[in-house]
């Protein structure tokens, strides 16, 4: 029977995730408005200053500077005589946007506000709007201080290069990124280059490789902490129930079984529609996994996996070929989305192999007749939990697999690494 502390760890572990998500979850807030000085923003301060106007149209200009800085043009269409009347109160207007510090650029108090018929514009200057970095590019932090994106409240939002530059990452355009009333702007660097050359290509991307690095490390060793002490209890609980039950003796009919489980799961998942050539990441790991399962589960009935060298080319090495594939599928039939595409197929070639080490080290766990076997014995397990999971993380990102990672997957692991674990376990016992 498997220790008791080996039992409660994971159940432990998993009860403490399943609360922080849940916790998580529940505190998550709305996309903020990006302009705090448009449309009904304006209207309340005007209010506020005791001459309540109807904004007709509105926008936000965001002029980058070269040092990070950024010059700051909001402007209202106002109805009837509502511009005249708020030109006597500008400084109580200003002084009730300011209160509010809301947007992607919030109104300072130093603002000035300027009437032009019956449109009332509002310019300043934020000085740190953004910085430059590394290479001379030149990056938007503004857009970074919001971690749950910003929501055009205004009929158009223009971001501006500045002189001379060109926008290299975070939105499209060649100097200026245009938004529209109902879009959404991603809580992500805008950053701009001279031009979008390979030289500020390169250089764009170690800006941002330098910003957020090491956030992007903090995170992913959270999210891989707990799946790393989880899988690693599951291993030791898969190993006492191996040693209690043992192995089978024909592993040519296991074999047979594992291929037509396998061929059953690929059909399922075709004929269900969980596959297209986007790659989605739960069908296309299934798939992957099945059609791995086909090919270990056909060499192990012909009586070929009697080495461990062939028992990882073929359990990891076909995953992780099925996934590059995807890839490459995905990339020349969707390359408007190639890299999301590419990402997920990998990512599922990577999930797929990582229930598949588990065969790796079911038979390499008791091999200590050399050092070798001592070393191999010590090592296998560590890369077979770590350098999947770490994998997919670094393709799509700590935070969009903290819930999948973290709960979903290590349940499917403890479910369908058993066999895998014990296939490999039989092999080792009759090589």
């Amino acid at each position: 029977m498997a220790p008791r502390r080996t039992v409660a760890l994971p159940v432990v572990a998993l009860v403490v995730v399943l609360a922080l998500v849940a916790g998580g979850t529940a505190a998550t807030p709305p996309p903020e408005d990006v302009c705090g000085a448009c449309g009904e923003s304006f209207e309340s301060a005007a209010d506020a200053a005791g001459e309540p106007v109807t904004v007709v149209e509105s926008s936000l200009d965001v002029h980058v500077r070269a040092n990070g800085s950024a010059r700051v043009v909001v402007e209202n269409e106002l109805a009837g005589d509502g511009a005249a009347r708020v030109a006597n109160h500008s400084d109580a207007v200003v002084t009730a946007l300011a209160s509010e510090a809301d947007g992607l650029a919030p109104v300072p108090e130093a603002a000035t506000l300027s009437v032009d018929g019956s449109r009332v514009s509002i310019t300043y200057t934020d000085p740190d709007f953004g910085h430059t970095s590394v290479g001379g590019v030149v990056l938007a932090d503004a857009l970074r201080d919001t971690p749950t994106g910003w929501e055009v409240d205004t009929d158009t939002v223009r971001l501006h290069a500045p002189d001379g530059y060109t926008i290299t990452a975070g939105a499209s355009g060649d100097a200026v990124a245009t938004w529209r009333a109902g879009d959404s702007v991603d809580d992500d660097f805008v950053a701009f280059a001279p031009d979008g050359g390979v030289v500020s290509t390169v250089a764009t991307e170690v800006a941002i490789g330098v910003e957020v690095l090491p956030g992007l490390l903090a995170n992913a060793a959270l999210v891989l902490a707990v799946p790393v002490v989880v899988l690693a209890g599951l291993l030791r609980g898969f190993g006492a129930l191996v040693d209690r039950v043992g192995t089978p003796d024909d592993t040519e009919r296991v074999g047979v079984a594992f291929a037509a489980a396998g061929t059953l799961v690929a059909l399922v998942a075709f004929v269900g529609g969980t596959v297209n050539a986007y790659f989605p990441l739960v069908g296309t790991t299934a798939l992957c996994t099945a059609l791995t399962a086909v090919a270990v589960g056909a060499l192990t009935a012909s009586g070929r996996l009697d080495d461990t060298r062939v028992l990882t080319a073929a359990a990891v090495g076909t995953a992780l070929a099925l996934g590059v594939l995807g890839a490459v599928v995905g990339a020349y039939t969707h390359p408007e989305v190639a890299s999301w595409t590419v990402g997920r197929a990998l990512s599922a070639g990577l999930l797929a192999a990582h229930v598949w080490t588990f065969a790796v080290v079911g038979a390499t766990r008791t091999e200590r007749a050399s050092e070798w076997g001592r070393i191999r014995t010590a090592v296998v397990p560590l890369v077979a939990v770590v350098a999947p999971l770490a994998g997919v993380v670094a393709l799509l990102g700590p935070g969009a697999l903290f819930w999948f990672l973290l709960v979903a997957w290590v349940v499917l692991l403890a479910v369908f690494g058993l066999p895998a674990y014990w296939l490999g376990a039989a092999l080792a016992a009759d090589a």
